[in-house]
């Protein structure tokens, strides 16, 4: 039997509203409505294990949610179906090509870098702009977040950089300043039988998980962990002495708040901690070019928000070395790949041309 509808269709037009839907397609309002809805589903599906089991390979709906309500699952798992990023197969679904690469390693680390570890304070931005909280006091950033997205993100494309560093200056033992969970050091004596090395961090927990994730890692007796303060070499235990490299990443440019002079001041402590042993001081900071590549900006508003001093081009480092009692000998980068970083290879001035 064939259904006739008998209706007429009637199509308005209008050229004032016809005018105003297109100017909002031609402003980047349907992406970025697009784009926040998407980083929000997979935050969520990151934090209950599902993209985790789909990585895995699994494709039953039912083994793929476990305990989680099957209707906003399986819904959510449909509706990114529409991005391209899971299809349907039988019993469930599955990763595209395209979802198959946000599954990977650095995809969803920086989806954890902004969303878990950033998200607790670009959430509040309104707070912030009206002066109703305060970051820092009413407002932190998730560190264990940071901790784990920073040290994935670290592994794939920094540590090989680092040790390069370190075999060029005859280093076998690193003493890490702000080693936070030890991520660095651990992966560091994996990698390399004949690496040893001394993590220091100020925060207890800190050093206490390190300590276990050495432990589980088998390399507990060639690294070890102390509380103490990276910035003052009189907390530092005696261990630290076996160091012949300081290490430090990431913790300067955050003084950048207090203005050049409390970076350079730090600098001077490093040099003023020089040791006959010592043959080089690597520091590792983030590089901030103020673009929209590689989520430049989107680093740049994390530091707003955060208060914390903008991380700059090696350029502007290599201006400011000068000022302190350090020389730069050489500046180590991994070129087209990773979170932009510079690693720079300092002594105290006067030894710039020893081995």
């Amino acid at each position: 039997m064939i259904t006739r509808y008998d209706h007429r269709s009637v199509e308005l037009q209008d050229e004032h509203t016809e005018q105003a839907w297109s100017a909002y397609r031609q402003s980047d309002m349907p992406e970025i409505l697009d784009g926040y809805h998407k980083a929000v589903v997979l935050a969520a599906l990151m934090r209950t294990g599902v993209l985790q089991r789909l990585r895995e390979g699994r494709t039953d709906l039912g083994d793929l949610l476990g305990t989680l309500d099957p209707y906003f699952g399986e819904k959510l798992l449909r509706w990114l179906s529409t991005a391209g990023y899971t299809r349907r197969v039988e019993g469930g679904y599955a990763p595209t090509e395209a979802g198959a690469a946000l599954l990977s390693d650095t995809a969803l680390a920086q989806l954890s870098f902004y969303i878990e570890a950033y998200g607790p304070v670009t959430q509040r931005i309104e707070d912030l702009l009206r002066g109703t909280a305060h970051y820092g006091r009413d407002i932190q950033r998730d560190g264990a977040a940071l901790g784990r997205s920073c040290n994935i993100l670290f592994d794939l494309y920094h540590i090989d950089v680092v040790l390069e560093a370190f075999a060029r200056r005859s280093a076998t033992c690193a003493l890490d300043l702000g080693c936070g969970a030890g991520g660095f050091l651990i992966e560091a004596a994996r990698r390399d039988q004949q690496f040893h090395g001394i993590g220091l961090d100020i925060s207890e927990g800190a050093i206490a998980e390190a300590s276990k994730r050495a432990v589980e890692a088998g390399v507990a007796e060639r690294v070890s962990f102390h509380v103490a303060d990276a910035f003052d070499a009189a907390t530092w235990p005696a261990a630290c002495t076996r160091a012949d490299a300081l290490f430090a990443a990431g913790v300067l440019h955050e003084h950048f708040r207090q203005g050049e002079d409390a970076v350079i001041e730090i600098l001077n402590r490093f040099a003023a901690a020089w040791s006959g042993g010592l043959k080089s001081i690597i520091l590792g900071e983030p590089e901030l070019y103020y673009d929209r590549q590689d989520n430049d900006s989107d680093l740049d508003l994390v530091h707003i928000l955060t208060l914390q001093g903008f991380p700059r081009r090696h350029n502007g480092w290599l201006d400011l070395f000068p000022r302190s009692d350090l020389a730069c000998r050489a500046v180590y980068s991994r070129r087209n790949a990773g979170p932009r970083f510079a690693f720079y290879d300092l002594v105290p001035r006067g030894l710039e041309g020893t081995e």
